[in-house]
């Protein structure tokens, strides 16, 4: 799973549309590489800005 193919689903998948895009802005390179950080174990997916099943199950 690539970071931008994560930053899509966040956005489409996962964001509520209803929700006022100032207070709760959509997600960006940045804010994904901190959600890959914190809950990717495997460092060389962090670096590489990518993720595998770790991240999945921890957002479900």
């Amino acid at each position: 799973l690539t970071r931008d193919r994560l930053i899509n689903f966040l956005n489409e998948e996962q964001r509520d549309p209803r929700l006022n895009e100032i207070l709760f802005p959509f997600f960006d390179n940045n804010r994904v590489q901190q959600l890959i950080a914190k809950y990717e174990t495997d460092e060389t997916y962090v670096n590489n800005g990518s993720s595998l099943q770790n991240l999945f199950q921890n957002l479900s």
